[in-house]
């Protein structure tokens, strides 16, 4: 008699399984993308505040130049999910392996042959823990640097403003003093009659609201760049391990399925495999997760 499907009790078992990774993987995709939004948030902060200033040395340019690091380990991640995708798809797995023990005019041998050649295939190169752990540690490293150089911008222009405005203040009170005191009194019944400021009074109170406004604002960016900032970093500590596990934990569940496949063709009289549908279907799922991830991009980022 054929032997069932071995590595999986039930087909529920193995469709719940391979589900759970699919979900794994647009999950893990979402996240990075989020995360590459938060890059884009504090990027479109700062440069706001910059103007017409497209310098090499601008603090945008500089933002943007430490957040390729981010980049390029994100499309390293796509990278790993185009070749786990292929693995799964249009060279092994569903089309060649899955489809020759499904096939009932396939001979026991050839089933075997396909599988084994698929075991025995060596691994992708794929984004592994350590390179993204030895990124994301870089990263963070630029991260901190940028916060700490950008925020001692900031406050040495809002010491500066502070220091404008006590010297405006003093300005003011003179000129009102010296208004004051020319005035004069005069008119029918001794009624005091104001003379208008002079045509050459300065408007201290608005040049001081304009850098209190200033200050308030840069306030507000070095907040908002240093909360940005502080929560990327807490983000990225999950990425390595994330992105690491997430393929090779794919890879392992293809080989282990493969193995007992041909465990399963092998103890088969004539190489039949019941139900090997449910593995077609289960791994449809996964690759259908493994595009989704290779093809989710943030159209204003990586």
């Amino acid at each position: 008699m054929d032997s069932p499907l071995a590595y999986y009790t039930t087909a529920a078992a193995l469709q719940a399984d391979q589900r759970d990774l699919a979900t794994t993987i647009r999950q893990l995709s979402n996240d990075t993308i989020k995360l590459d939004e938060q890059f884009q948030a504090v990027y479109s902060d700062i440069k706001s505040q910059e103007m017409f200033d497209t310098s090499p040395t601008a603090p945008s340019n500089q933002w943007a130049e430490t957040r390729k690091i981010y980049t390029n380990l994100m499309w390293s991640a796509r990278h790993s999910a185009t070749k786990l995708k292929t693995h799964t798809t249009a060279l092994e797995l569903l089309d060649v392996v899955i489809r020759a023990v499904a096939d009932a005019t396939q001979a026991k041998a050839a089933k075997i042959d396909a599988l084994k050649n698929f075991i025995e295939a060596p691994v992708p190169s794929l984004l592994t823990a350590e390179y993204a752990t030895e990124q994301v540690g870089e990263l963070k490293k630029q991260l901190g640097a940028f916060n700490d150089k950008y925020s001692a911008e900031l406050n040495e222009k809002i010491a500066a403003a502070r220091a404008e405005i006590t010297q405006l203040e003093e300005k003011d009170k003179e000129q009102k003093l010296k208004n004051k005191n020319a005035g004069g009194s005069g008119g029918l019944c001794g009624c005091l009659r104001r003379k208008p400021p002079p045509a050459d009074s300065v408007d201290y109170e608005g040049q001081i609201k304009k850098l209190q406004t200033s200050i308030s604002n840069w306030e507000k960016l070095r907040g908002d760049v240093e909360g940005g900032v502080h929560e990327i970093s807490a983000k990225l500590d999950s990425i390595p391990d994330r992105v690491g596990n997430t393929f090779l934990t794919l890879w392992s569940h293809e080989k282990g399925d493969a193995e007992h496949l041909k465990q399963a063709v092998e103890s088969s009289s004539t190489g039949t495999v019941e139900d090997i549908s449910i593995a077609e279907d289960a791994y449809k799922q996964v690759n259908e997760a493994l595009h989704y991830f290779e093809t989710n991009v943030n159209q204003t980022g990586s």
